[in-house]
């Protein structure tokens, strides 16, 4: 009987440790960069699990820089207002994110990471904040600077280039507003 409790116990632990790799909560190691000192404001921590959740309803194994500027365009606030008055459409990013990055099963357990693109990003989200926490507006501001990037690519397709969006970014950011989060 002990045996066999054993046994028991032996699979449920490998089940859950199975469980926990395929499904755990995504976006929930967002709050801090692994091996550095960059800590994520709310905003940011949420913006990033969006683009975890849009990656993986593309069916994507990664989080890459077209997910992070569709997370930044469908989450409420003025950096997303701010987006389609400068002529970029959901809809229309979301169709070349698909034809960039392709599309999988949605439905399949896929342990998300950071591409490349997107890690050199979030590194430049946190020299934009220059030691205070990552904010949401910090990645959008990483998102227009850091070029050869797959968001950049789309962003410079749009009718407002980059550099117009980073500078509206940057003056918005300055003007004092209470509302630059997201």
């Amino acid at each position: 009987l002990i045996i066999i409790l054993a046994r028991i116990l032996k699979k449920a632990i490998l089940i859950l440790i199975i469980f926990r790799i395929f499904f755990g909560r995504p976006g929930e190691n967002f709050r801090r960069w692994e091996g550095s000192s960059m800590y994520y404001a709310q905003d940011a921590a949420d913006l990033i699990t969006t683009a975890a959740a849009i990656a993986r309803s593309m069916g994507h194994s990664f989080v890459g820089t077209a997910h992070l500027l569709l997370a930044v365009l469908t989450r409420p606030g003025w950096p997303g207002r701010l987006l389609r008055q400068l002529g970029v459409g959901e809809q229309l990013l979301w169709d070349l994110t698909e034809l960039t990055y392709g599309t999988g099963r949605s439905g399949l357990p896929l342990r998300q990471g950071f591409s490349v693109q997107a890690q050199r990003v979030l590194q430049a989200a946190a020299s934009e904040a220059d030691g205070q926490q990552i904010g949401g507006a910090h990645i959008l501001l990483a998102l227009c600077r850091t070029e050869d990037t797959t968001a950049r690519q789309l962003l410079d397709l749009c009718p407002e280039n980059a550099d117009m969006l980073f500078s509206c970014t940057v003056e918005y950011m300055l003007s004092g507003k209470t509302e630059w989060c997201w």
